[in-house]
């Protein structure tokens, strides 16, 4: 109710221009509610997702609702939390992927607060990778060796835009998918 008070007030405040800002921070936090009521986190959750909590969301409910035996997430973070403990939820184990070492080490000892043991993440370095004969930077293939039987691919644009991600990761990992696997950029 403050809340909802709060947003009345600041667009009577700012005007009819307002409004759009006012529908998205709405929409976002209606999201952030959606996601809490589905996850009850044993430690406080991490702040600074690259997600906004409705891609958040869509994430989450793409994995609560396919099930997947295997996720590999290329990036990780905040969401590789959020993933954890859905995954938790099915018997599902998370591999996450990221090239920046600092990150994988907060990240794990964010999955070491919250009690995530089902999760792994790896350290994956950039390498240059020939895609349709073309040089791209991504991470070292050595790195993903047993990454097989996926069923949820998740491709983060941290390392190159969203679009121009996807197509290294389905060249290196798309024949590893198995049949009606889910890929969510």
């Amino acid at each position: 109710l403050e809340l909802t008070e709060a947003l009345a007030r600041t667009e009577r405040l700012t005007g009819r221009g307002a409004e759009l800002l006012l529908r998205e921070q709405s929409r976002e936090i209606e999201a952030l509610v959606q996601l809490f009521q589905r996850v009850t986190p044993r430690a406080p959750m991490p702040s600074g997702a690259a997600l906004q909590p409705t891609d958040l969301l869509g994430l989450v409910h793409v994995a609560a609702s396919q099930r997947p035996a295997r996720t590999v997430a290329l990036g990780s973070g905040p969401s590789t939390i959020w993933l954890g403990y859905v995954l938790e939820g099915t018997e599902g184990r998370l591999i996450a992927v990221d090239h920046d070492e600092a990150r994988v080490e907060a990240t794990r000892g964010m999955l070491a607060v919250h009690g995530l043991t089902s999760v792994e993440v790896r350290h994956a370095p950039l390498a240059e990778l020939k895609v349709d004969g073309k040089p791209v930077d991504w991470y070292d293939v050595d790195a993903l060796d047993g990454l097989t039987d996926i069923d949820l691919l998740v491709v983060d644009g941290t390392i190159a835009p969203a679009p121009d991600a996807l197509a290294p990761a389905l060249h290196v990992l798309g024949r590893r998918l198995v049949a009606g696997a889910a890929v969510v950029v």
